[in-house]
């Protein structure tokens, strides 16, 4: 990181205070922000505490959850196949699961399953609805298991499995519905083309290039957090004076884990299993690991690329079912055409809120957090994505 001077410094001292403002407005117990500017990491900071109990706080080398922001480290994952000659777009995804294929075949009830390519798994437009039909990945733990006679709770191969017996909800290709199966689905072509694990895959060709000197996906449990990893909070904290903070109270529910306790706190077991949630929510990362992705994949700062610029190019391209869309979907991003901005926001309910905004080549914000405040929406959509980025905006000159 390089020194902060001049307006840059005074534009950051004011970006410190909008952070602080948020963490107040929102209960938020800790945060990471960290800004690049034309490739050059300029502000890496921690706010607030890791973990209130014992007053540890948050450092940039602090570890977070990254919740969605996982999709776009998979997809560039996908596109390094791609660029390998292992992989294409077009590819059917029946073609690529091998043993995950339910026997007989006459299991997969809904046609349309052949029709499924690589590219739709892509832009989330695979047919699968998690508004009409519930989420696999969070709402099917013990429904896959069941059915498939499998350990509880479901891991990422099982959910596929079961999902492959399940009907469609629309024509792949048709429209977007943002799919975590999806991408799920995607980390195990990777693993079935690329012969390796699909973190150690992801680990190898895009953190190692990208300049991340420590890539790991999380653990559900509390007892199984990393060294320097944050604890997350289900409720907001409550601010006393000007840097005193009180603790939240905690609340249990029926642990989804099969060994442990059989009470947890919503993060830690209650409401989601990251062990099968890889690639489309698994990652714990710093938010200047994300940077430095951000800034891998096109090069920025004289970085060298992770994968070719006609991967990144499609990975932006605006699908043909958004034909006159300003602002869609792609392959990992969602992109405002107008303004050249790409952005992905993650979120755990009960703990995490994370977004990543590329402002311009180069020019990149992330911000982490260790709780996700009840009106969430609004919360990544107004403070992350639009206060935090037209104030760093102002301290890049764009």
């Amino acid at each position: 990181m390089i020194p902060i001077t001049g307006q840059s410094a005074h534009c950051f001292d004011r970006l410190d205070e909008q952070v602080i403002a948020i963490m107040r407005r929102y209960g938020i117990p800790g945060l990471q922000a960290c800004v690049s500017i034309d490739g050059e990491l300029l502000y890496d900071r921690g706010f607030g505490f890791a973990d209130l109990e014992s007053t540890e706080q948050v450092e940039p080398e602090s570890l977070f959850r990254v919740a969605s922001l996982s999709k776009p480290i998979t997809a560039a994952a996908v596109f390094r196949l791609v660029d390998m000659g292992l992989l294409g777009l077009d590819r059917r995804v029946i073609d690529l699961l091998g043993d995950l294929l339910p026997s007989p075949p006459e299991r997969i009830v809904d046609s349309r399953w052949y029709r499924i390519t690589v590219g739709h798994l892509l832009e989330h437009s695979g047919g699968f609805d998690r508004e009409l039909q519930g989420d696999p990945q969070f709402d099917w733990y013990e429904l896959a298991a069941s059915a498939l006679k499998a350990e509880r709770p479901a891991s990422a191969r099982i959910l596929i499995r079961h999902a492959l017996t399940q009907p469609l909800a629309f024509e792949p290709g048709s429209r977007f519905s943002y799919s975590n199966l999806g991408y799920n689905i995607l980390g195990r072509i990777i693993e079935m083309t690329s012969g390796a694990r699909y973190d150690e895959f992801v680990k190898q060709e895009i953190g190692v290039p990208s300049g991340i000197a420590s890539m790991r996906t999380g653990r559900t449990a509390f007892d199984s957090r990393q060294n320097r990893e944050v604890r997350y909070y289900e409720k907001p904290c409550e601010f006393s004076g000007h840097e005193e903070i009180k603790a939240p109270e905690t609340s249990t529910a029926r642990s989804l884990l099969r060994s442990g306790p059989n009470r947890v706190e919503h993060p830690y077991g209650a409401s989601f299993v990251l062990e099968s949630m890889d690639s489309h929510g698994g990652w714990i990362l710093r938010a200047s690991d994300i940077i430095r992705f951000v800034c891998a994949l096109e090069g920025a700062g004289g970085r060298k690329r992770i994968i070719g610029k006609r991967s990144l190019d499609a990975m932006i391209e605006r699908p043909s079912f958004a034909a006159g869309q300003s602002e869609y979907y792609s392959r990992g991003w969602l992109v405002e055409s107008s303004s050249g901005r790409w952005s992905h926001n993650g979120a755990f309910l009960y703990s995490t809120g994370a977004s990543v905004i590329r402002l311009a080549p180069g020019t990149v914000l992330c911000v982490l957090c260790n709780h996700l405040p009840g009106d969430w929406v609004r919360f990544l959509e107004v403070c992350l994505q639009s206060e935090l980025p037209e104030l760093m905006r102002s301290c890049a000159g764009n």
